[in-house]
């Protein structure tokens, strides 16, 4: 276990995250009528199977950072540049 506080909050909040997009996944995989409209590009299910596997990647890695695993901190740059990419400069 880790000892910063933020570091903990940071993973749980990541946990919660990761569990929604995976249950986000699978609700389109198994049940595409309880989403209105269609993708811009691509099926629904190729959209439910990428969510559903970046559901499961992002919890493997706030596990990862609550637990201190050795890969760590290439799960924390990584999320720290997707996020930057996302949000700008």
């Amino acid at each position: 276990m880790i000892g910063g506080g933020w570091l903990v909050f940071a993973s749980a909040i990541m946990l919660v995250g990761g569990a929604f997009n995976v249950v986000d996944g699978l609700l389109a995989l198994f049940r595409p009528s309880y989403f209105v409209g269609q993708p811009v590009f691509g099926d629904l299910w190729i959209w439910a199977l990428l969510w559903a596997v970046f559901g499961f990647l992002q919890m493997a890695a706030g596990g990862a950072i609550l637990a201190g695993a050795r890969w760590r901190p290439v799960a924390e740059v990584t999320m720290q540049r997707r996020r930057s990419s996302v949000t700008g400069p």
